[in-house]
C-alpha cells in the first residue's frame, strides 16, 4: 500500500511542477499613453514579487490562477488572477488623492481639477535610495520619466528624459523650477531637503512656461517649517559600492598561445620555434620589448600574473551622508534650516566626490496683507575625476586595464635596470604588448585633476493681499556658480607613448549668473458652485557667463602649493577668456473655471 501511494505521488509530481510557470504582462495607467515603471507585482500572501521595467513589462514565476497584487503610488491597488497568456493590466487613479493640492506652474491646484499629465513624487520615495543627487533619486519613481546615469564617476549627474526625446536638433533636458526659481539643473539639492516634486509631462501642463517647457517641467518644493516648537532631526547613512561584473579575460598562458598563433600567420613557424627553444622571457624580449629603455632587462615576466581588473577597481568603495535639520514656526512665521555632507569614493582608482550643503527657508507675516520670505541654498563641491567612458586605452582607466598584459606588473620591483643601466625600481610598468597603452595606475596617479565648485541659488519674495481673493507676488531670484578646474601632470618618462620630461599644468575658471525678476497676480473666487481663478504674470531674466583658462609647463619646484600658471617657465599659452550674455522678457497668464468641482 505504501509503495502504491509513493507511486501515485511520483506520477502527480510533474503535474505540480508544470503548474509553476512564468507569468508575464504589462502595466499601464488609465488615461496615460506611457507604461507604469516600477509598479509592484506580488503573489498575494507571499513575498514572491517583482517590479515592472522601463516598458511596463514584468516577468514572475507563479502558478496560473494565483492572485497577483499590483500596486503603484497614486493608483488603486488591483488584484487579478494570473493567466498563462500575457496579461494587460490598467491601474485606475486613486480618488482619495483627488483633493490633494499639487504644485503647477506659478501656483497650486487640486488634483481633481487638473487637465494635464502631472505626476507627483513624495519625499519618502526620493530618499529610498542612497544617491548623490536628486536627479538620480528620481530613477524608477515616475511613469514616463527615464533617468540614465551618464557614468560611474562619483557625483556625476544623470540624464532625465520625460516621455522620450522631444527635439531632433535642440536640447532634450527638462526645465527645473526649485521653489519658483528656474534653473538648469538640480544637482545642488540634497535629496533630504525635498518636500515634494511634481513632473509636468504634456503640453497643457507645461504651456505656462512656453517653449522652455517643451521637454517637460520638474517642479521641486523644499521643506519649510510648520507651526510649533523647533524640531531637530539628524539623518545618516553609510554604504559601500563594488563593481557589478568582472570580465572573463585571458591569463598569461592563454595570451601567449594567442600571440604565437598570430605570429605564426605573420612569421610562419619561425616565432613558435624560437619560443620553444628559448622560452617565454627571451621570446618576449625578442618580439615585444627589444632594447627599449622603457623595459627592464633583468625582470622575469613569466612569474607575473596581474589581474588588472582587481587593480583598477576599489573594493568596497565607501559612501556616507549626514543631514542635520531644524525647523519650526509660529502664527506669524516659519523657518527651516538644514546642513548636509555627502562623500563618495569612486569604484575606480583615483576618483572621489564631496558635497557640503546649507539651506535656509523662512517666511514672516509682517501684516495680514503682507508676507515676506526667502529660499536660499549654498553648496560647495570638490572631487577628483578618473578618465572614463572611452574605448581608447590611452583615455580610459578601464580600457587601459583591458589592454595591459597579465604578465605586466603594476610597478617594476626593486633592483630592475634597463639596457642603459637606469634604475627602474618602483617605476610604472610600460605596456609590453601594445606600445600605445598607458599603465592605468600612471593614468590615475601621474596626474592630479581637481575641481571645486561653489553655487548659490535662492530667491526673495513678497506676498501682497490688497483685497480678498487677490494675491500679488513679486520676487527676485539668483542662480550663481563659480567653477574652478586644475590638472597638474607629472613628467611621463615611463613609456614612449606621450613621453615628456616636463611637468604640465592647465587651469581654468568659469562663472555663471542668472538673475530673474517675476511678478504674478492671481485672483480666485468661489460663487455658489462656481469656482474660477485668473493669473497673469511677467518675468525678466538675464544670464551671463565669463570664463578664462591657460596652461604651461615646467614648474621648477612642483609641490602642490606651487601649482599656479605664474610658476610655469616653459611652453606657456597665453590665457584666453570669453564672455556671453542673454536676456529674456516674458508675459503669461492662465484662466481656470469649474462647476461643482467638475
Amino acid at each position: 500500500m505504501k509503495r502504491l501511494n509513493l507511486t501515485c505521488l511520483l506520477l502527480l509530481l510533474p503535474i505540480f511542477l508544470l503548474a509553476q510557470t512564468t507569468i508575464s504582462g504589462v502595466v499601464m495607467a488609465e488615461g496615460e499613453p506611457d507604461p507604469v515603471i516600477g509598479a509592484n507585482v506580488m503573489v498575494k500572501g507571499t513575498s514572491n514579487g517583482t517590479i515592472t521595467d522601463f516598458d511596463g513589462n514584468f516577468l514572475l514565476d507563479a502558478n496560473v490562477g494565483d492572485v497577483l497584487v499590483i500596486s503603484y503610488m497614486g493608483y488603486v491597488t488591483q488584484e487579478v488572477k494570473a493567466t498563462a497568456a500575457p496579461m494587460n493590466i490598467t491601474l485606475k487613479s486613486d480618488n482619495v488623492m483627488l483633493d490633494e493640492v499639487v504644485a503647477v506652474g506659478y501656483g497650486t491646484m487640486k488634483r481633481s481639477d487638473l487637465t494635464g499629465a502631472i505626476t507627483s513624487v513624495s519625499a519618502e520615495d526620493l530618499n529610498k535610495a542612497p544617491v548623490a543627487g536628486l536627479d538620480q533619486a528620481l530613477q524608477g519613481r515616475a511613469a514616463g520619466v527615464t533617468v540614465t546615469t551618464n557614468s560611474g564617476q562619483p557625483g556625476e549627474g544623470a540624464t532625465i528624459r520625460i516621455r522620450g526625446i522631444g527635439s531632433a536638433i535642440g536640447g532634450n533636458d527638462p526645465l527645473y523650477v526649485v521653489d519658483g526659481v528656474i534653473t538648469g539643473d538640480i544637482r545642488f539639492l540634497a535629496p533630504a531637503d525635498i518636500q515634494s516634486m511634481e513632473i509636468l509631462k504634456d503640453a497643457s501642463a507645461t504651456a505656462i512656461y512656453g517653449s522652455r517647457g517643451a521637454n517637460g517641467v520638474i517642479l521641486v518644493t523644499t521643506k519649510s517649517g510648520g507651526k510649533g516648537k523647533a524640531n531637530i532631526s539628524f539623518d545618516a547613512y553609510w554604504g559601500i559600492q563594488n563593481r557589478w561584473k568582472k570580465l572573463d579575460l585571458m591569463d598569461s598562458r592563454s595570451q601567449v598561445d594567442t600571440e604565437l598563433r598570430i605570429g605564426a600567420m605573420r612569421n610562419g613557424a619561425e616565432e613558435i620555434a624560437f619560443y620553444n627553444q628559448r622560452g617565454f622571457s627571451e621570446w618576449l624580449s625578442m618580439y615585444k620589448l627589444g632594447k627599449s629603455p622603457f623595459y627592464p632587462m633583468n625582470f622575469d615576466y613569466s612569474h607575473q600574473e596581474t589581474d588588472w581588473q582587481d587593480e583598477v577597481f576599489n573594493a568596497n568603495a565607501f559612501m556616507h551622508n549626514y543631514t542635520l535639520s531644524i525647523d519650526g514656526g509660529s502664527d506669524k512665521g516659519h523657518y527651516a534650516f538644514s546642513t548636509s555632507y555627502f562623500g563618495q569614493e569612486g569604484t575606480i582608482i583615483g576618483s572621489n566626490y564631496n558635497r557640503f550643503t546649507l539651506r535656509l527657508n523662512t517666511d514672516y507675516e509682517v501684516r495680514k496683507w503682507l508676507t515676506i520670505g526667502e529660499h536660499l541654498s549654498f553648496v560647495t563641491t570638490s572631487g577628483r575625476n578618473a578618465m572614463h567612458n572611452s574605448s581608447s586605452a590611452g583615455a580610459s582607466v578601464i580600457s587601459a586595464a583591458m589592454a595591459m598584459s597579465q604578465w605586466d606588473p603594476v610597478y617594476y620591483p626593486e633592483g630592475r635596470v634597463n639596457a642603459e643601466g637606469k634604475d627602474m625600481s618602483g617605476d610604472y610598468s610600460a605596456g609590453s604588448n601594445f606600445k600605445n597603452v598607458t599603465n592605468p595606475y600612471q593614468m590615475a596617479f601621474n596626474t592630479e585633476p581637481s575641481s571645486k565648485n561653489e553655487r548659490v541659488v535662492g530667491d526673495f519674495y513678497l506676498e501682497i493681499k490688497p483685497i480678498e481673493g487677490l494675491v500679488i507676488r513679486p520676487s527676485i531670484s539668483l542662480d550663481y556658480s563659480l567653477n574652478r578646474n586644475r590638472n597638474f601632470t607629472y613628467p611621463n618618462t615611463y613609456t614612449s607613448y606621450n613621453y615628456s620630461e616636463k611637468n604640465f599644468l592647465s587651469s581654468s575658471m568659469d562663472r555663471h549668473c542668472t538673475l530673474l525678476e517675476e511678478v504674478t497676480a492671481t485672483y480666485a473666487k468661489k460663487i455658489g458652485k462656481h469656482n474660477f481663478s485668473i493669473m497673469v504674470g511677467q518675468t525678466w531674466e538675464e544670464y551671463n557667463y565669463y570664463s578664462i583658462g591657460g596652461s604651461g609647463a615646467q614648474i621648477l619646484n612642483p609641490v602642490e602649493s606651487n601649482w599656479y600658471l605664474n610658476n610655469t617657465t616653459e611652453d606657456r599659452l597665453p590665457a584666453s577668456d570669453g564672455v556671453g550674455r542673454s536676456r529674456r522678457l516674458s508675459f503669461f497668464g492662465r484662466a481656470f473655471y469649474s462647476k461643482a468641482d467638475r
